[in-house]
């Protein structure tokens, strides 16, 4: 894994938190990468990329910065959304 992006397991909702310091943005290779490098395998994983935010006004929206992205394994997900049936 590259020594500026970091993984993270998140165990309120069992997803994982992939993080990149420094100035460039994350990638989706990079993504698929940390993953299969923590996670050990190739399977089919759900990012959720924050593209932008409202500001303080409610007026516009505002680009989010992706350095840091949640990351859904496949079972995860699917056990997310049978909870919501």
């Amino acid at each position: 894994m590259k020594k500026n992006i970091t993984v993270e397991f998140d165990g309120g909702d069992d997803s994982y938190t992939v993080k990149k310091s420094g100035k460039s943005k994350l990638t989706l290779e990079e993504i698929q990468e940390a993953m299969t490098e923590r996670y050990g395998s190739d399977e089919v994983m759900f990012v959720v990329i924050r593209t932008g935010y409202w500001d303080d006004t409610m007026e516009m929206i505002k680009p989010a910065d992706s350095d840091s992205v949640s990351v859904y394994p496949y079972d995860t997900m699917k056990k997310l959304m049978s909870d919501k049936e």
